[in-house]
């Protein structure tokens, strides 16, 4: 028999032994390699197929939202110089008491924005987001695919008028 005929007896019990390019290879240990990982593979795509096993994962993009960012210098209480040298009052605070413009945000950068109702300012700031890794949790998580997830967003601050002197 050709070699080729004996790979393909493998079934064969008078076979139990194969010489292929010089090693001995056993053919029944062979088979439960290939039955053994094929049980693995349609194990994994069967979990991944009913959300028990994931392969993706949060990958985390520190990213600027703002499109003109200006430093902020000082804040004495509604008034806002920017290292530019201009000053702003506000006039409305649209993020209220969850995110308030204080002496926290020194040196910290914000955006403005013309507001075409009035003639003021939009103060935009970068905020930061909160990333939930429930999208992503499964019992099971195999790393391979990254999902691109960015953490800050912009957001209006607080309405203002240019007082520059």
């Amino acid at each position: 028999m050709t070699p080729l005929i004996r790979i393909l007896n493998l079934h064969s019990k008078s076979f139990s032994h194969l010489r292929l390019g010089g090693l001995k290879v056993r053919a029944r240990k062979m088979r439960k390699v290939a039955i053994t990982l094929g049980l693995i593979a349609s194990l994994l795509i069967g979990g991944y197929l009913i959300g028990f096993v994931g392969i993706h994962y949060p990958k985390v993009i520190e990213n600027q939202r703002l499109l003109n960012p200006q430093t902020v210098v000082t804040i004495e209480g509604d008034r806002i110089e920017l290292q530019d040298g201009r000053v702003f009052e506000m006039i409305d605070d649209y993020a209220g008491d969850d995110w308030p413009i204080s002496e926290t945000a020194i040196h910290q950068q914000i955006d403005l924005e013309p507001d075409f109702g009035d003639e003021g300012f939009i103060l935009c700031g970068n905020r930061d987001g909160w990333i939930c890794g429930t999208p992503w949790a499964k019992p099971i998580v195999i790393p391979i695919i990254g999902d691109p997830v960015y953490r800050n967003r912009r957001e209006p601050v607080a309405l203002a008028r240019e007082i520059t002197p």
